[in-house]
């Protein structure tokens, strides 16, 4: 707008002398057209540069937001990953010695088989049956009986079943796991 203006005053200053000089020579006429044109090409790229520069440092700011927010958000996907990974160091550090525990406890526990019992006198040649002895011992009526290979293979999973749950609830506590809410 501001050449515009420029070169409209030119004109009128021409008109105003009646275009006697520029009728007599169009050789000013062109060299004033040229020397506008020329100013208008300067600033107009004066312009550019600055409009291209101003564009240069927005995608400039833009890359170092992008490349901070990308690191940023990789550090939040990342943090459940490692409270997680530093609770199962912990957990595999103490799982060890948790299953002695719980093998030494099962082993204290365990079912022991009933002691042998004599059957008494009774069971003497010609004699009726053997009378049973009543030792005071509840009816073993409700006892179960179970290889030690199936206890060991209980007292296993029972174990690994209440590490689970610690590790669980370590995770709960440390916020990167929700307990679920029960369902009616």
């Amino acid at each position: 707008m501001l050449t515009a203006i420029a070169i409209w005053t030119t004109l009128r200053g021409w008109a105003s002398a009646g275009w006697k000089w520029a009728s007599e020579s169009a050789t000013h006429l062109l060299m004033a057209l040229c020397a506008v044109l020329t100013a208008y090409a300067l600033w107009e790229r004066h312009r550019a540069n600055m409009a291209e520069a101003a564009l240069a440092r927005v995608v400039s700011a833009i890359k170092q937001a992008s490349a901070t927010a990308t690191a940023d958000q990789i550090a939040v996907n990342h943090k459940p990953a490692a409270i997680s990974a530093a609770i199962a160091k912990v957990s595999d550090a103490q799982a060890p010695a948790y299953y002695r525990r719980a093998l030494s406890v099962a082993d204290a526990h365990r079912v022991r088989p009933a002691p042998a019992r004599g059957t008494g006198g009774a069971d003497l040649p010609r004699a009726d049956h053997p009378a049973p002895i009543d030792d005071g011992s509840p009816a073993p009526a409700d006892l179960v009986c179970r290889a030690k290979s199936d206890d060991d293979l209980i007292v296993n999973a029972a174990s690994r079943g209440a590490q689970m749950r610690a590790d669980t609830q370590a995770m709960i506590d440390a916020g990167i796991a929700r307990a679920s809410q029960p369902t009616n």
